[in-house]
């Protein structure tokens, strides 16, 4: 019976499966000081397995010890990816790993072939547990002086595994706002979470050598996407909040205010962490920011968003396009059809699913229209980044930004596999003419 259950939706029975423990493991009254309600403890738990980082508690206030281990425990998972982390503990106990669990991670990790997974999933578990505790032990050494050694230890480990992980969840209760001013601690969490967002695909080809020509055409786009998607945004957010008295304007000068831009600039992109006052942004920054969200990381790696790569392919399909050029090429490289038309699927679906939500959060919530884009788009780019109105939100409010998450975090997991899944069909028809424009 199992056999006959599309390969993507066992993709979404693991992840919503383990929702539902996470949450029941929230709701114990040894989670959480005061207890937490079945809607706050299912949030959480959906926010934390799809690394968004939308919160209706404050983990560092209302959480227990033991309840901050199941969060830091639930973003590991979710981040890494579950089914991602069962084939590696079945490997490292020996065991054989079957087709079915090959499948299945064939489609959560985004790769099209199923050849030497299982040292690929080793390698990526090397990755993770080898960055994770490179910041763990950098975050230790600003946060022991002021939290002490147990405290400290805890909170450079849990804030380097919502860092890797794209989670954006602190437990500083104003994300990471007390650190504007610590310049040591912003590039310590933005270097993380950048170079977690390049993906294990990246590192993977890089192992093999760092030439330039004998790179993948992926792993060139993201090494020149990334910085640009840095850079830019760090100079448009810079100019436009250099003089708002409620963001960079409260700051004494550039050596304060230059870290802060270049943070806010890189944590859009599925980190989800703050230095700044989100609410108080400039509408233009708002702006910038919901398009760095949609935008997200690369494939492959714990960043949400359409990804890198999606962009590029449909920018460089346009340039193509205006020039009247049959192939679309870069890096003297060409671009299949094959990834242009999953790169529209993938605009697409994400469009069609943010206009419903939208659609059903004005009809339903008595809230800024600015506030409702904003919090909807940071959920379905699995970012986290909030102006504040999520825990203002009615039931249906909350329904609609869990369902967001979800989605985000597996849309492109299972277009994925489908994509990868696809056989070329055996009968061709002619073409047809379509007037367009």
């Amino acid at each position: 019976m199992l056999r006959r259950v599309p390969t993507p939706l066992k993709i979404a029975a693991v992840y919503v499966g383990f929702i539902l423990i996470g949450a029941c493991l929230l709701g114990l009254p040894a989670a959480s000081h005061d207890g937490l309600t079945a809607t706050e403890a299912i949030f959480t738990s959906t926010s934390a397995v799809t690394v968004t980082g939308l919160s209706v508690i404050t983990a560092g206030e209302d959480l227990t010890f033991f309840g901050q281990l199941v969060l830091a425990f639930l973003i590991q998972m979710g981040g890494v990816g579950l089914i991602t982390l069962t084939v590696a503990v079945l490997a490292a106990l020996g065991s054989r790993v079957g087709m079915e669990p090959r499948t299945l991670l064939q489609g959560d990790i985004g790769i099209g072939r199923t050849t030497r997974l299982v040292r690929l999933v080793l390698r990526i578990a090397k990755v993770v547990v080898l960055c994770e505790l490179a910041a763990a032990v950098l975050l230790a050494v600003a946060f022991i002086p002021r939290h002490g050694w147990a405290d400290g230890i805890w909170h450079a480990v849990f804030h380097a595994v919502s860092a890797f992980n794209h989670a954006g969840f602190d437990l500083f209760g104003d994300s990471l706002q007390s650190w504007t001013e610590n310049a040591y601690v912003l590039f310590v969490v933005s270097g993380t979470f950048i170079l977690s967002s390049l993906g294990f695909i990246v590192y993977l080809d890089m192992r093999n050598g760092w030439r330039w020509g004998g790179l993948s055409l992926h792993t060139k786009l993201m090494l020149v996407g990334t910085p640009v998607l840095l850079l830019v945004p760090f100079l448009g957010i810079a100019a436009l909040e250099w003089t708002n008295p409620d963001t960079l304007g409260a700051l004494s000068g550039p050596s304060d205010k230059l870290p802060a831009a270049w943070f806010a600039a890189a944590t859009p992109r599925t980190a989800g962490f703050a230095t700044l006052d989100t609410a108080e942004l400039q509408p233009a920054t708002t702006w910038l920011i919901m398009a760095l969200m949609i935008i997200g990381g690369g494939s492959g790696s714990t960043a949400g968003g359409i990804k890198v790569t999606t962009v590029f392919v449909l920018a460089l399909s346009a340039i193509a396009f205006f020039r009247k050029s049959g192939d679309i090429r870069i890096f003297r490289m060409s671009v299949a059809d094959k990834q242009v038309q999953k790169a529209l699927a993938l605009m697409w679906i994400t469009l069609l699913v943010y206009l419903l939500a939208m659609f059903i959060l004005l009809a339903t919530q008595d809230a800024d229209p600015l506030d409702l884009q904003f919090e909807a788009m940071s959920a379905l780019a699995t970012v986290g980044l909030s102006r504040g109105v999520t825990g203002e939100l009615d039931q249906t409010g909350r329904t609609v930004l869990m369902m967001l998450m979800v989605l985000g975090r597996l849309g492109p997991l299972t277009l994925g596999y489908i994509i990868a899944a696809q056989r070329p069909p055996l009968t061709r028809y002619p073409n047809g003419e379509i007037h367009l424009g």
